[in-house]
């Protein structure tokens, strides 16, 4: 499947349905970014709620174009135990000891 894994989520209290998981990438980007390189005009510590899970995360903010409203990485899904597959269009989250699936459009 070459479908990117788009999610739901919350971001400082404000829902957003374009958050894109990206595994081949280890940092988070927010809310502009090409592609290529770009010099971050800073980084923002804020809370990321997917499904119950709020997580404070930090964003490198870059000026440029975007198809998607935030990019999570590697540094996200990992510290959020998660394992995204994009066959099945699904984010799998460890929480307290129990999986929540978050479907694509959840």
């Amino acid at each position: 499947n070459l479908k990117p894994l788009y999610i739901k989520a919350t971001i400082d209290g404000i829902h957003n349905n374009k958050f894109l998981v990206d595994t081949g990438t280890t940092i988070n980007i927010s809310p502009y970014f090409f592609g290529k390189i770009t010099k971050a005009n800073g980084m923002l510590p804020i809370e990321i709620k997917v499904g119950s899970n709020p997580k404070a995360t930090t964003f490198f903010v870059a000026d440029a174009n975007y198809s998607y409203n935030v990019l999570l990485g590697g540094a996200w899904i990992h510290s959020n135990l998660c394992v995204p597959c994009t066959l099945h269009q699904k984010l799998f989250l460890w929480n307290n000891n129990q999986v929540k699936v978050i479907f694509v459009g959840d």
